[in-house]
């Protein structure tokens, strides 16, 4: 009956309670989507598929969308609006949502009702706001107990814990995404469309056309290759054996499923440092990745080792901007490829002065630098918060 992880100054015991005992159910409407609109009405609808899944554990009805009733539509249950400190479940859909609570937040100037398959309760007591919210999506609430501290002052404490980390959960994942999109515009325009020969937006001072090339023409393109898996000795060492489940969206491959030992590695296709990697066979075919150090990939993977007037960090971009379009020279064949002779004869436009090359590679580093950063802090703030729910409840 005691948390793992308590804040200090606060050692009761906490109760356990039966639901009926601590929530009053309320009735719902079951609205459908054609009964609801996004722009006007007195009324709000909460359906299920916006619980959680789209709002997360608190709802604030007052910034968040949430669609309008009709003016049109009767309501069945037009009493039971739903006011702050409410809770409504999710009683249907996948099996990621069934089951889910958000809580209501700042309703108290708008009207709104709990609709298809939801489950709204309104508590007998006044909790801390958030505390319940974040408790009943807890490994704890699902262990179908529901064990309650005594007093409000600690779950203030724990819905103002929760609520700051989901507002730094968001911040960084919205960030992360903003970076996202500005990536892909200086994508779409500081490289040439095609059948053009400049950039829509370049830095100051250059203003020379592109050149058309061969991917052969801008460095050596290398197959990689897998040393033989019955000799055990090839494996389970420190060199990186990079194969396409390891390229996982980052910009560098930092480690992977498999390694080499040193035999393994001197039997495999050594690329250099900062060579750009190329998914060319299967479902994945066009992901792309960097590599910082030496190292070796499946037969799965076509590289791209730049020659020294071509800068690798202009070319990795390049390749992500033209992924798209190279992926689809693939597409008539049953099992989707592209073989070095194919991959090599890919022609793209690259700057021919090797500073422009330098400048957009420098911007493109930096942007997929600084999106790296807040993926991790993403990642890592939800596993904080992961850690806390399973600690801090019981």
């Amino acid at each position: 009956m005691y948390p793992k992880l308590r804040f200090k100054g606060f050692d009761d015991a906490w109760e356990q309670r039966k639901f009926d005992d601590v929530f009053n159910y309320l009735a719902h409407n079951s609205l459908s989507r054609d009964d609801l609109n996004d722009n006007e009405g007195s009324i709000k609808n909460i359906h299920y598929g916006d619980v959680l899944i789209k709002f997360g554990n608190v709802i604030d009805t007052k910034h968040e969308y949430i669609p309008y009733v009709n003016d049109n539509v009767k309501l069945e249950n037009k009493a039971c609006f739903l006011q702050d400190g409410d809770v409504v479940i999710a009683d249907a859909a996948e099996d990621s949502t069934v089951g889910k609570c958000t809580e209501i937040s700042e309703s108290s100037d708008q009207k709104i009702v709990s609709g298809l398959h939801t489950i709204p309760c309104r508590p007998k007591n006044k909790f801390a706001k958030g505390f319940l919210g974040y408790y009943l999506n807890s490994n704890a609430y699902h262990d179908q107990l529901l064990p309650l501290m005594q007093g409000t002052k600690v779950s203030s404490i724990l819905g103002a814990c929760f609520h700051e980390l989901d507002n730094l959960i968001t911040l960084h994942q919205r960030q992360c995404e903003a970076l996202k999109k500005q990536k892909q515009f200086f994508l779409q325009n500081m490289f040439p469309k095609e059948g053009e020969s400049v950039p829509r937006i370049r830095f100051n001072g250059f203003t020379e056309p592109w050149e058309q090339r061969k991917l052969s023409d801008i460095g050596n393109i290398i197959t990689g290759s897998t040393p033989s898996t019955k000799d055990k000795n090839n494996y389970n060492g420190d060199f990186l054996f990079v194969s396409p489940a390891d390229i996982q969206g980052n910009r560098f491959v930092e480690k992977t499923i498999t390694t080499l030992s040193e035999l393994g590695f001197k039997k495999g296709r050594i690329l250099a440092p900062k060579s750009t990697l190329f998914v060319s066979i299967g479902s994945t075919i066009g992901k792309v990745a960097q590599i910082r150090d030496f190292a070796v990939t499946n037969q799965q993977i076509n590289s791209i080792e730049p020659f020294k007037d071509i800068d690798p960090d202009f070319v990795f971009s390049l390749m992500q901007k033209e992924s798209p379009s190279i992926r689809c020279l693939s597409a008539t064949q049953a099992v989707p490829i592209l073989n070095k002779t194919t991959f090599s004869n890919v022609e793209v436009s690259i700057a021919s002065n090797i500073n422009e090359q330098y400048r957009i590679g420098e911007l493109f580093i930096k942007l997929d630098s600084t999106i790296t950063l807040h993926q991790r802090q993403y990642e890592q703030l939800v596993s904080l918060k992961k850690y806390l729910l399973s600690k801090m409840f019981i």
